[in-house]
């Protein structure tokens, strides 16, 4: 279990609990016993208790304060305060990920907290304390909860020093066993396919960009050297020269790459059967109707029907039938599983 899984697996187990009349916790009243807090914290608006509790009870006090980048003795139960303990050493976020801390209210002005237990595309789950209060709980309660990602109530997230926790299975600080193509993501990154990000995320759910894909592309082909006229300059520079010179990549009609474009699903259908070596390869009549959004007028039709011909990518399955969505943006999670079944077999 990584540490991320594991506060979110101990939020989740005190979903229910109620405190006392007068806001009174078992959180607090365990934090009051050590010297985390500049003191007494039981009785008062819980929900940092809550969070910071957790934490002391997954990683040990000391551990779980650095995490945090709380200083032992300082005010980490307000808010706004351990808010501010992030932003100052650089691990703050406006994209959920798993086990991080929560904020509700605005940047410098928070008042409200909880634990991600979860996320997808749209939505983020919370498990929170100290809520509740409308559903007849008078001292407040531990509660999931849910929120549209771009929820205006939202103003960030903190996202914990997971390195210091030292659990090895740890792949990226938002990719756990629950996260989709969660082995691919970890195969991809042990061969240095994919480096994440500076803050040790992932992004699985965000889109892939046309750069990126290039150098993903590119390092699972063992990274050979590009163009011998073409000097470093923009970023994946050498990986995008690469992709034209193999003709994996053909750009735009104008002569443009578009790096920063995100790339559609069809698309990444041609990268692949490029990559491949364009095999010979013509669908048959079962081919050309096993994705139910896919026609001969759809760009990239072949190289589609390719994929499900070779049991690289089916699909989704709703109602009995494949669809394939051509369309839309390539996910991350979803590139390192489509690079790993076309080249990691």
């Amino acid at each position: 279990m990584t540490p991320q899984e594991k506060v979110a697996a101990w939020a989740l187990s005190q979903v229910g609990y109620a405190a006392y009349n007068g806001k009174h916790n078992k959180y607090a009243q365990a934090l009051d016993k050590t010297k985390g807090y500049n003191g007494p914290k039981d009785g008062y608006d819980w929900c940092e208790s809550f969070h910071d509790c957790g934490m002391m009870e997954c990683f040990g006090l000391e551990t779980a304060w650095k995490m945090m980048n709380q200083p032992m003795g300082g005010c980490g139960a307000g808010c706004e305060q351990s808010a501010a303990y992030y932003r100052a050493a650089g691990r703050w976020s406006s994209s959920p990920s798993l086990g991080a801390q929560i904020y509700f209210g605005s940047v410098g002005d928070e008042y409200h907290t909880g634990f991600v237990v979860g996320y997808d595309a749209s939505t983020v789950w919370t498990a929170e304390g100290n809520t509740g209060y409308s559903l007849g709980y008078p001292g407040g309660a531990v509660l999931k909860q849910s929120y549209p990602r771009s929820s205006s109530k939202i103003a960030g997230y903190g996202v914990p020093d997971w390195s210091l926790a030292k659990d090895g299975d740890a792949v990226f600080s938002d990719v756990g066993r629950g996260t989709a193509h969660a082995d691919a993501i970890k195969w991809a990154k042990e061969r240095g396919i994919t480096t994440g990000y500076a803050d040790g995320t992932f992004r699985p759910y965000s889109p892939t960009t046309r750069a990126d894909m290039a150098a993903f592309l590119y390092r699972a082909s063992g990274s050979p050297k590009p163009f011998k006229d073409v000097a470093p300059g923009s970023p994946r520079f050498a990986e995008i020269s690469w992709m034209a010179e193999k003709d994996i990549a053909k750009g735009y009609s104008d002569g443009r790459f578009r790096p920063n474009d995100s790339v559609a699903r069809r698309d990444m259908a041609a990268f692949l059967y490029r990559l491949a070596g364009s095999p010979a390869y013509e669908p048959s009549e079962a081919d050309e109707t096993f994705f139910s959004d896919v026609d001969s007028s759809t760009p990239h039709a072949r190289e589609i029907w390719w994929l499900a011909a070779q049991g690289i990518s089916e699909g989704w399955i709703e109602g009995g039938r494949h669809y394939f969505r051509p369309s839309e943006p390539l996910t991350r999670s979803d590139a390192m599983a489509l690079i790993q079944r076309t080249v990691g077999r």
